[in-house]
C-alpha cells in the first residue's frame, strides 16, 4: 500500500522496465519528445511544456496514452506543477469543458494542494458549469471536503454553486440526469485513483462530510448559511444528526465547543434526540466536562431530558454549578421543581429536599419554592428512610444505624439519590453486624451489582468479612439447583465466592457444599457447580483460588486427587464395593519415569530395570521388550511411546476397592507384600495411593461425589474404609463370557491365561481361595487376563495351622471338603459363634442351610468358615468342625467349576449371583459329591468335548489329593495340548506370533473404509449375529459445523425443531441438550456434545446379521415408526449395502480376518448390518456387577417399562425383551431397548397385515401361551414344516423338548414359532400343529414379569441357558402348566420379600394374557412405580396380616353367631317373661359395657352416614329402645323412634317410622355393599382369592359413582363408622382412588363381618338396627 502522504511514481505500478529490442529503440526516442511523455514521466517543467507547444501546437488538443486523454487532464492526473496546469488552460481553454477536468484538479493528492486554488479558480473561470457536473455520483464541492480542499478552496466551490450544499451524494439517474454520462466506466481515468474500484456513494450532504472531516466553523456556516435544514437531517453513514457527529469527534476538535453551539443553535430540537449510541447530547457533554456555558444550552434546548435519572435541574443543582446556572435552568422549565429529582431512587426527592440536603443558598432555596410551594407540605425523605444513607455514608455508630433501621424498616430496601441500596454503602464503610442485618432485611441486595459493576460478596471478600456472611451473600445465588443440578438464573456470586482466597470466602465455599452443620449440601451437585461458566466462559474451577479449590476438590476429587465417576458402582458386594475413577493426581511423565529407572543412565534399559518400574507403571516388562531392537534393552523413545499407546498422556483410570472387613483387607495387601506375584498374571496394586486415615477420612466426609454415588446407588450398604487402588480393567470374565460367547477354542485360551495365573501363585505358595468369574479381568493393554481380589487368600504351609481356607468364601465353586452337615443340636451353638459379628450380610452368610425331603427336614449345611482374631488368626473355639486348612486343591476344585461353566453355560451347582449355594438342597448336592451318580451322569452330559470333559472331571474329583496339580495339566493334558493328538492343527504360539506380526498392519485399516474395528473378542455373539465395537472415523465430529448446519435460520440457538433434525446424526436426546430452556446456543451445544460424546472418533457397534427377515425386522421397526433415542437406541441413517459389506469381509478389512481367526472360527458372519452408538453395559452386566438394591432395582424397572410402553404407544411389540437386550448409555445413565429382529406390529384381529410373534424367541422369556404340548404322532409333521430349513442351529433351538416323570416320556413341548416367505410372511404349509399367537403387548408384559422377578431376587424364574432359552422340557412343561401347581409359585413368589414388587410381578405373570394390564396402567397406579400408594398399603400391612393369621377363629365366631340367631327365632313362650325381667340389664350391656380401640377398618360410601345418636342419660336410654312382649307371647318386639323390629318364629319384621325414612333410598346402595362384602368374605374364606377379587370388580363398580365419596375408619369392635373431628375423608377423584383402595377395604370388611355379624353390617351402612348383646344371645342360648 502507497502512503497517501508520500511522492507517489506512477512508474512503480509498471514494474521494472522491460528489455527493448533495438528497432524498438526508435519508438521510444520519438515518444520521449511527445507532449504526453513529458507529463506522464514527470519531465514536464514550464520551459519543456512551453517548448514542445510552441513546436508542436496542435499536440495541447491531441488525446494519448492508455486513457486516451488530453495533456491537460494527463496533467493533472500526474501531478505536473500548478504552473503547467495553468500554462495548458491557457493555451488551450476548452480542455477544462471535458472530461471532468475540475475534478481531476480536486482529486490531486492532499501534499500538492499548495496552489490549487489557484487552479480550481482558473478552471471555474474558463468553465463554471464544471461546478455543478458530478462525477462518480459526487459534486465537486463534496470531493473536495473529502479530498482534504482547503478552507478556501471549498468556499469558492460553495459561492460558484451555493445549491450543492443542499445536494446529497447520488448515482441514482433518478436524481442525476447526467448519471449515465457521469458512472464511471472501466478504464475511467478516475478509476485509477480508487483502486480500480467503483465507489460506493452514500446519499449525504456536505454538511455531514465537513463534520466527518472536522472541517472549521467557517466551512460550517457558510454551509448552513447556504442550506440551514442541513443541521435537521441525518448523515445516512453514521445514523446521527449534524449536532451528535459533532460531539462523537467533539475531543478531536480545536473548537468544538463553538461547533456543537453553532449546530444547536441550528437546530435545538437536536438536543431532544437521542444519538445512534442510545445516549443525549448532554450525556455526552457531560462525561466530556463540558463548558458551564454548553451545558445551560443544552438544558436550556431540552430541559426534560433526564440524564442517569437526572433532570437538568437536578444535575446542576448536584453539579456545583452557579447560583445564576440552576436559576437559568429553573427558568427554563419551572415544573421540574415538582418533579422527582431522580429516577433511580425508590422514594420521591424534590429538588427543593436536595437544596435543604445539600446546603444551596437560599436565593435557589426561595426559587424552587417559589415554583413548586407544594414541596414544603411533602414529606422530606433525607429527615426518614433516606437518613439510613447518610448515617452509612458518614459512617455513624452501628446503634444509631440500627436504631434507624428499627425505626424505618423499610429503608434497608430503598434506593438512595445516586441509586445505591444502603447493603451497596455499607460493604464499603459500616461493621459486618450493620452489613449483616441489612442483608437480612433485604436479602435481594446482594444479587444486585453496585455503580462499579461488582456484587457485594466481592467487596465482602476483600473486606475479609466472616464466613457466616459469606455463607449468608452466598447461598441466595447460587448458579445450579440443588434438587437436579440444572443450571438456574443467578447473578455470579458463586464465581465471586470461589475466586477470592480469604478465610471467609474459603469457608463459606466449604459450608455451602457441606451436608452436616447447618450446611447447603451443594456437594452433591459439585459437578455442575464446578463446570458452571461465567459470561466469559470460564468455568468456576478454572476461576477457583487456592482455599475454594481445595474445598470443591474435596467433593470433586476423592481424596483430592481421584475424579469419580458419575454412575453406579463398578461392582459391589456385602463387604466391598469398587469404584472407577481417574487419578488426575498423576499426570505421568514417562520420560521422567524413564531418566529415574536408567540407574546405569546409558540411555537404555534393561530387564532388571524394566521390572524395577512395572509395578508403578502397571505393564509387563515383556510387553516393552518386543518392541526393542536386541529383544533385551529398550532406548527411552521407545519406553516412551509404548507408554503413551497403552496408558494415555491424560489422567490414569483406576479402581478404587473400598473394604468393609479390616482382616480381608490385610489379607488383600499382605498376600502382595509378602509374595513376589507377577503383573502379568495378578493384578498390581498402585503404589503412591493416599494412606489409610487419608481414604478413611475421604469416605467418611463423602469426597469426590462419594455421597451423590451413595444416595443415588448405595444407600442400602456401609462403605469400607479400608481402600485398593489398581489399574482400571476392561472387562471381568462374566461379561467376557455372557457378552462375547466364546467358543471352545476361546474358552481354551482363556482357561489356559486363568490356569498360567493360577499356576504363577501356587509356585509363590499362594491359595488364590475366592477363583470365579467376577474375580478374573482382562486388560486391553495386552489382551491377558489377569486374577484380583485376593482378599480370600492363604499361604500354602502344612506345618502352619493357622493358614486355613474359608475366611472369604463364594459357597458353590467351593469343593466338598469344605461343606459341613451339622446336626440339629448344633445350630444354636454355631449361631451364637457367629453372634458376636456385627456385620449382617455376613451372618447371612454363614447361616446354616436347610435341606428339605418333601417337606421334612433332613439336614443343615455350612461352610468351614471361621472368625479371625486381631491378629488375623483363625478363632475355632465354638466351631462344630475342624478347619480345612489352605492348599492349592481349593482352588483346583474352583477352576473345575469355572471350566465347567464355560464349556456348558450354565453353573455347576444353582447359585446367586454372588456365587453361594442358591438353597440347601445346593450344598447337600456339594457335600455328597460323588454319592449321586446320576447328577455326575447328567453334567458329564453337558460337555460334547472329551479332552475338556476329562479335564474338568479330574478337576472335580472328591478327593482333594485326587486333583492334579495346575502345573501338570498345563504341560500334559490334552486340552491345553491339542497338537500333541492333531498334528494338523496350528501352533498356538505360532499362531500368537503371526497376530503380533500383524497388529501394525490390522491397526491402519478400516472396515467398510470408515470403522476402526477395536482388537479383541467381539462386544457380542450369537448363533445369528455379531457385535464388535469400533470407533467410526466419518463422525470425528466438528460440534460447530453440525451446530451451523442445523441452525437454519441463522439466529445463532438451535430450539426442539431444529434439535430434532440431528438427533439420530449425534446421539443424543433434544430434552438432554435443551434441560428445560428453549433454545441452545452454539457454545452450549458443542460443549455438551464434547462432554457427552468425546471430541474424537465416535465409539460405534456394527452388527453383522446372517438373516435377512431379522434384518428387516430391526431395520423396518425404526423405519416405520416414530421411536424416540430416549427409549430405543438408535441405528445409523447410513446403511452399507449387502454387497459391500460381503467385499468388506471377503477381504478381512480393519482386522476383521484377525478378530475372525482369533475368537470367530466357529460362526458364519452375516452380510446385513446395523450400526448403532456404543453402549455402557446391558442390563446383565449391570445386575450381576453392581448389585442393584430395591430402589436401583425400581428405577431400572421404570425405565424399561417407559421404554415398552413406547413401543407399545408406537403400536410395536419388542417380542425379545430380556437383560441382554437392554443396555446403558452414559450420556445419560439411561436404560434403553436395542434387537427389534423379534419386533412386530400390534394390529388389530382378522385383518390383512395381521402380525404374530414367535419368528425369533427367547423360550425362557416366553408366556404360557407360547408353548404348546404335542401328540407324539404330531412330531412328524412339526420335524417336516422345518425340514427346508438350513440352519443347524434354529433346528436344534425349536426342536420339540421331552418331559419326563420319573423315566417315564410324558409329553413333548415347543414353542409356537414359524419360518417366514421371502416377504416375511408366515409360511403356512399345514404342518404346524399349533395355531399361531397374535402379536400383541401380552407377550412383552409377561417378559417383563420375567426380568422383574429375576431383578428382585437374583434367580431366574425359569431355568434357561445362557440365550435365555428353556434347559429342559422339565422347564417348558412348568411353562406350559403356569397357574396349575399353586405349590410351585407360591414357592417362586415368595422369594419376592418387597410387597409391591411381588404384587407387580403376580399380575405380570398371569396366565390368562387379557389379565396382564398394560404397562402404561402399571406406570401410572402400581405401588411399586408409585410410593404414594406404596405407603397407604404399608401402613394397613401390619392389620392384614393380623386378620389373615386369625381367619380361622372368626369363621368359627361367625357360625357361633348364626347359631345365637336361630336361638332367638325358636323362643318360646316361657322364656318371654325371662326377657321381660332382665330387659334393664341387658339395656346396659348395650350402653355401658362398650371399649374402645383403635380402629383398623375402612368403608367407602356415597354419601354421608347420619349422626349417631349419643344418650346421655339412663332416661334417654329407656326412650331409644323398648323390649316389648306381645301379649299372645308369639313374639319379642323391640321398638325406637326410628324403627320397630318383631322377632317371632316365622323370622324377623321391620317397620320403619319416624326420621328413618329419610335414609330409606340410601338403604338400597348399602344392602348392596353389605351383599356383595358378604361374598367377598365367603371366598376369602374359602381360599377363593380370584373369585373374591372378581366379585369385588363386578359388584361393586356400578356403587362407585358420581363426582365424590366418602371414607369412613370403622370401630372394629363396635362396627360404628368413627364420628369425630376430619372424619369422614371426601374422595373427589372415586373413580382413581377407589379402585386402588378396594382390595384393603375388601379385607377390612372380611373381618369386621366376622366379628361383627349381618346385623352389625347393615348397621354400618346406615340402617341404625342395635346389635345384639352378647350377654343377651349367650342367656338366649342358654
Amino acid at each position: 500500500m502507497v502512503s497517501t502522504e508520500e511522492e507517489f511514481d506512477p512508474l512503480s505500478l509498471l514494474g521494472p522496465p522491460p528489455i527493448m529490442s533495438s528497432e524498438n529503440k526508435v519508438k521510444v526516442e520519438e515518444e520521449e519528445r511527445s507532449l504526453y511523455f513529458l507529463l506522464r514521466f514527470h519531465k514536464s517543467n514550464v520551459e519543456n511544456v512551453q517548448a514542445r507547444i510552441g513546436k508542436y501546437p496542435d499536440e495541447v488538443k491531441k488525446k494519448e496514452g492508455r486513457y486516451d486523454s488530453l495533456p491537460l487532464h494527463t496533467a493533472l492526473m500526474y501531478r505536473a506543477s500548478v504552473e503547467v496546469v495553468l500554462l495548458l488552460i491557457n493555451v488551450y481553454p476548452e480542455a477544462a469543458r471535458v472530461d471532468k477536468a475540475l475534478h481531476h484538479a480536486i482529486e490531486w493528492k492532499r501534499s500538492k494542494r499548495d496552489n490549487l486554488l489557484s487552479v480550481v479558480k482558473a478552471l471555474l473561470d474558463v468553465y463554471p458549469e464544471g461546478v455543478k457536473e458530478r462525477y462518480n455520483g459526487r459534486l465537486p464541492l463534496t470531493r473536495s471536503l473529502q479530498m482534504g480542499g482547503t478552507d478556501d478552496e471549498v468556499l469558492a466551490l460553495l459561492a460558484a454553486y451555493p445549491q450543492a450544499a443542499e445536494q446529497v451524494d447520488s448515482s441514482d439517474s433518478d436524481n442525476d440526469p447526467d448519471a449515465e454520462s457521469e458512472t464511471l466506466q472501466e478504464g475511467d481515468p478516475l478509476l485509477s485513483l480508487l483502486g480500480n474500484k467503483p465507489a460506493k456513494v452514500a446519499p449525504s450532504l456536505p454538511l455531514h462530510y465537513a463534520i466527518i472531516e472536522m472541517r472549521s466553523q467557517k466551512v460550517l456556516n457558510a454551509l448552513l448559511d447556504a442550506y440551514p435544514d442541513a443541521a435537521k437531517e441525518k448523515n445516512p453513514q453514521t445514523g446521527n444528526l449534524p449536532l451528535h457527529d459533532a460531539l462523537e469527534d467533539a475531543l478531536k476538535r480545536q473548537e468544538a465547543e463553538e461547533v456543537i453551539l453553532l449546530l444547536l443553535n441550528a437546530y435545538p430540537q437536536a438536543a431532544k434526540e437521542k444519538m445512534k449510541d442510545g445516549r443525549l447530547p448532554i450525556e455526552v457533554c457531560a462525561k466530556n466536562k463540558a463548558s458551564d456555558g454548553l451545558m445551560l444550552a443544552l438544558y436550556k434546548a431540552d430541559p426534560k431530558s433526564r440524564v442517569e435519572g437526572l433532570l437538568p435541574l437536578g444535575r446542576v443543582l448536584t453539579d456545583g454549578s452557579s447560583d445564576d446556572v440552576v436559576l437559568d435552568v429553573l427558568q427554563a422549565y419551572p415544573e421540574a421543581a415538582k418533579d422527582t429529582f431522580s429516577t433511580k431512587s425508590d422514594v420521591r426527592i424534590l429538588p427543593l429536599h436536595i437544596a435543604h440536603e445539600d446546603e444551596c443558598s437560599d436565593k435557589v432555596k426561595k426559587a424552587l419554592l417559589d415554583a413548586y410551594p407544594g414541596a414544603e407540605e411533602e414529606e422530606n425523605p433525607f429527615k426518614t428512610t433516606l437518613r439510613l444513607h447518610k448515617l452509612l455514608e458518614d459512617s455513624a455508630p452501628d446503634d444509631d444505624v440500627l436504631d434507624l433501621i428499627n425505626n424505618y424498616p423499610d429503608a434497608v430496601g430503598k434506593r438512595g439519590r445516586d441509586g445505591r441500596r444502603p447493603l451497596h454503602i455499607a460493604v464499603h464503610k459500616a461493621s459486618q453486624d450493620v452489613i449483616t442485618t441489612l442483608f437480612h432485611k433485604y436479602p435481594q441486595a446482594a444479587k444486585e451489582r453496585m455503580e462499579d459493576g461488582r456484587l457485594p460478596i466481592e467487596v465482602c471478600a476483600e473486606n475479609y468479612v466472616s464466613e457466616d456472611l459469606m455463607l449468608s451473600l452466598l447461598e441466595i445465588d447460587m448458579p445450579v439447583s440443588i434438587e437436579d443440578g440444572t443450571p438456574i438464573e443467578h447473578c455470579g456470586s458463586w464465581f465471586s465466592c470461589v475466586s477470592s482466597n480469604t478465610d471467609g470466602a474459603t469457608g463459606a465455599v466449604r459450608r455451602i457444599l457441606s451436608m452436616s452443620d447447618g450446611g447447603g449440601g451443594f456437594g452433591n451437585r459439585i459437578n455442575a457447580l464446578a463446570e458452571v461458566r461465567d459470561d466469559q466462559g470460564r468455568t468456576a474451577l478454572s476461576l477457583a483460588a487456592i482455599g475454594p479449590r481445595v474445598e470443591i476438590n474435596k467433593y470433586l476429587l476423592f481424596c483430592g486427587r481421584y475424579k469419580l465417576f458419575d454412575g453406579p458402582p463398578e461392582h459391589r458386594t456385602a463387604t466391598s464395593v469398587i469404584l472407577r475413577a481417574q487419578d488426575v493426581g498423576v499426570r505421568s511423565d514417562y520420560g521422567y519415569i524413564f531418566d529415574m529407572a536408567d540407574e546405569d543412565g546409558n540411555g537404555k534399559l534393561e530387564r532388571k530395570e524394566l521390572k524395577a518400574i512395572a509395578i508403578s507403571i502397571g505393564l509387563n516388562p515383556d510387553l516393552f521388550l518386543k518392541g526393542s531392537d536386541d529383544g533385551s534393552t529398550l532406548s527411552k523413545e521407545t519406553f516412551v511411546d509404548i507408554c503413551m499407546q497403552q496408558l494415555g498422556d491424560g489422567p490414569r483410570e483406576v479402581v478404587i476397592k473400598l473394604m468393609k472387613n479390616k482382616d480381608q483387607w490385610e489379607r488383600e495387601c499382605n498376600a502382595r507384600m509378602k509374595n513376589i506375584l507377577h503383573s502379568k498374571y495378578v493384578v498390581s496394586a498402585l503404589s503412591n495411593v493416599p494412606s489409610e486415615d487419608v481414604i478413611a477420612k475421604a469416605v467418611e466426609r463423602g469426597e469426590g461425589g462419594l455421597t451423590t454415588i451413595v444416595t443415588n446407588y448405595l444407600n442400602d450398604i456401609t462403605l469400607g474404609k479400608y481402600a485398593f487402588v489398581m489399574d482400571a480393567a476392561g472387562r471381568n470374565l462374566h461379561q467376557i463370557f455372557f457378552q462375547e460367547q466364546p467358543n471352545i477354542d476361546a474358552v481354551r485360551v482363556i482357561l489356559k491365561q486363568v490356569f498360567e495365573a493360577v499356576n504363577h501363585l501356587h509356585e509363590e505358595k499362594l491359595m488364590h481361595g475366592d477363583i470365579k468369574m467376577g474375580n478374573i479381568m482382562r486388560f486391553r493393554i495386552d489382551n491377558k487376563l489377569r486374577l484380583i481380589d485376593l482378599d480370600a487368600s492363604a499361604r500354602i504351609d502344612l506345618f502352619d495351622e493357622q493358614s486355613c481356607a474359608g475366611a472369604k468364601f463364594s459357597s458353590a465353586i467351593l469343593p466338598p471338603e469344605m461343606i459341613e452337615k451339622i446336626e440339629t443340636d448344633q445350630v444354636q451353638g454355631f449361631l451364637k459363634y457367629w453372634k458376636v459379628q456385627n456385620d449382617k450380610d455376613l451372618k447371612k452368610k454363614v447361616a446354616p442351610k436347610i435341606y428339605l425331603e418333601q417337606g421334612i427336614v433332613k439336614a443343615h449345611y455350612v461352610v468351614k468358615s471361621f472368625r479371625t482374631d486381631e491378629e488375623g488368626k483363625p478363632v475355632e473355639e465354638g466351631l462344630p468342625y475342624k478347619l480345612v486348612h489352605a492348599s492349592e486343591s481349593i482352588d483346583l476344585w474352583s477352576l473345575g467349576v469355572l471350566a465347567f461353566t464355560l464349556l456348558t453355560g450354565e453353573p455347576l451347582i444353582p447359585s446367586t449371583r454372588d456365587d453361594d449355594c442358591a438353597s440347601g438342597a445346593a450344598m447337600h448336592i456339594l457335600h455328597s459329591w460323588g454319592t449321586q451318580p446320576e447328577v455326575l451322569i447328567e453334567l458329564s452330559r453337558k460337555i460334547a468335548d472329551d479332552f475338556a470333559f476329562d479335564l474338568v472331571w479330574k478337576l472335580l474329583q472328591k478327593e482333594p489329593e485326587k486333583r492334579p496339580r495346575v502345573a501338570s495339566l498345563l504341560k500334559e493334558h490334552p486340552f491345553f495340548n491339542p497338537r500333541i493328538f492333531h498334528p494338523q492343527s496350528m501352533d498356538a504360539m505360532l499362531f500368537e506370533d503371526v497376530l503380533e506380526r500383524r497388529s501394525s498392519i490390522f491397526e491402519n485399516l478400516l472396515f467398510y473404509g470408515r470403522y476402526k474395528l477395536i482388537y479383541g473378542p467381539p462386544e457380542h455373539r450369537s448363533q445369528t449375529s455379531v457385535v464388535f465395537r469400533a470407533h467410526d472415523l466419518d463422525q470425528q465430529a466438528d460440534y460447530g459445523v453440525t451446530f451451523d448446519k442445523a441452525d437454519k435460520n441463522e439466529d445463532g440457538n438451535l430450539d426442539l425443531k431444529e434439535l430434532k433434525r440431528i438427533a439420530s446424526s449425534i446421539g443424543l436426546d433434544p430434552a438432554l441438550l435443551l434441560k428445560g430452556s428453549d433454545a441452545i446456543s452454539k457454545e452450549e451445544f458443542v460443549g455438551i456434545c464434547k462432554r457427552q460424546l468425546g471430541d474424537g472418533p465416535r465409539e460405534v457397534v456394527i452388527k453383522l446379521m446372517q438373516k435377512k427377515n431379522q434384518w428387516d425386522r430391526e431395520c423396518n421397526a425404526r423405519k416405520e415408526n416414530s421411536l424416540n433415542q430416549k427409549y430405543v437406541v438408535t441405528a445409523q441413517p447410513v446403511i452399507p449395502p449387502e454387497d459391500d459389506i460381503a467385499n468388506a469381509k471377503g477381504r478381512g478389512d480393519g482386522g476383521l480376518n484377525v478378530i475372525v481367526e482369533k475368537f470367530l472360527k466357529d460362526i458364519k458372519l452375516g452380510n446385513y448390518v446395523i450400526v448403532m452408538p456404543a453402549a455402557d453395559r446391558n442390563l446383565h452386566e449391570i445386575f450381576h456387577q453392581e448389585q442393584p438394591n430395591i430402589d436401583a432395582v425400581r428405577d431400572m424397572l421404570t425405565q424399561v417399562f417407559e421404554a415398552v410402553k413406547h413401543l407399545h404407544e408406537e403400536k410395536l411389540m419388542h417380542g425379545d425383551i430380556k437383560m441382554g437386550n437392554i443396555m446403558r448409555f452414559r450420556i445419560d445413565n439411561r436404560l434403553c431397548l436395542i434387537d427389534l429382529d423379534a419386533s412386530a406390529r400390534i394390529v388389530p384381529r382378522g385383518g390383512d397385515d395381521e402380525t404374530f410373534a414367535g419368528v425369533k424367541f427367547s423360550s425362557a422369556i416366553l408366556p404360557p401361551e407360547m408353548i404348546e404340548k404335542i401328540e407324539t404322532d404330531q412330531i412328524d409333521d412339526f420335524n417336516a414344516y422345518w425340514e427346508g430349513e438350513e440352519d443347524e442351529v434354529l433346528i436344534e433351538k425349536v426342536a420339540p423338548k421331552i418331559y419326563k416323570e420319573p423315566g417315564k416320556l410324558k409329553s413333548h413341548y415347543v414353542v409356537k414359532s414359524f419360518s417366514t416367505d421371502e416377504e416375511g410372511k408366515p409360511v403356512d404349509t399345514g404342518l404346524l400343529p399349533y395355531r399361531l399367537v397374535r402379536a400383541s403387548e401380552n407377550i412383552d408384559l409377561w417378559s417383563l414379569g420375567v426380568l422383574a422377578f429375576t431383578l428382585l431376587t437374583g434367580e431366574k424364574l425359569i431355568p434357561s441357558t445362557r440365550d435365555d432359552d428353556c434347559a429342559s422340557g422339565a422347564d417348558m412343561h412348568l411353562l406350559h402348566s403356569w397357574g396349575t401347581q399353586p405349590e410351585v409359585l407360591s414357592d417362586l413368589y415368595k422369594k419376592i420379600t418387597d410387597d409391591a414388587a411381588r404384587d407387580l410381578v403376580m399380575q405380570l405373570l398371569k396366565s390368562k394374557p387379557e389379565e396382564r394390564p398394560t404397562v402404561a396402567a402399571l406406570l401410572a397406579k402400581h405401588p411399586f412405580f408409585n410410593q404414594k400408594n406404596l405407603a397407604i398399603i404399608s401402613q394397613f400391612n401390619e392389620r392384614l396380616k393380623d386378620f389373615g393369621e386369625t381367619l380361622q377363629s372368626q369363621a368359627k365366631q361367625l357360625e357361633k353367631m348364626n347359631a345365637n340367631i336361630l336361638v332367638i327365632k325358636q323362643l318360646s313362650y316361657k322364656n318371654q317373661s325371662e326377657l321381660l325381667r332382665t330387659r334393664h340389664v341387658l339395656l346396659k350391656g348395650i350402653f355401658e359395657a362398650t371399649e374402645v380401640r383403635t380402629p383398623t377398618t375402612f368403608i367407602i360410601l356415597n354419601n354421608v352416614l347420619p349422626t349417631a345418636v349419643d344418650p346421655s342419660d339412663e332416661e334417654t336410654k329407656n326412650k331409644i329402645l323398648e323390649i316389648i312382649a306381645r301379649e299372645d307371647g308369639s313374639g319379642v318386639s323391640m321398638k325406637t323412634k326410628q324403627a320397630t323390629l318383631t322377632a317371632t318364629a316365622e323370622g324377623v319384621e321391620i317397620d320403619l317410622e319416624g326420621d328413618l325414612k329419610e335414609y330409606r333410598d340410601q338403604f338400597g346402595d348399602r344392602i348392596k355393599w353389605a351383599k356383595a362384602i358378604k361374598n367377598i368374605g365367603t371366598n376369602f374364606a374359602a381360599g377363593n382369592i380370584d373369585e373374591a377379587f372378581d366379585n369385588i370388580k363386578d359388584g361393586i363398580k356400578d356403587l362407585i359413582v358420581g363426582n365424590e365419596m366418602y371414607l369412613y375408619l370403622i370401630d372394629d369392635l363396635t362396627g360404628d363408622p368413627v364420628q369425630a373431628e376430619g372424619w369422614p375423608i371426601p374422595i373427589t377423584t372415586p373413580s382413581d382412588v377407589v379402585p386402588t383402595l378396594l382390595p384393603l377395604m375388601q379385607l377390612g370388611m372380611i373381618g369386621l363381618s366376622f366379628y361383627t355379624g349381618t346385623a352389625g353390617m347393615a348397621r354400618l351402612f346406615g340402617y341404625p338396627l342395635p346389635k345384639v348383646p352378647k350377654a343377651w344371645s349367650k342367656g338366649a342360648q342358654e
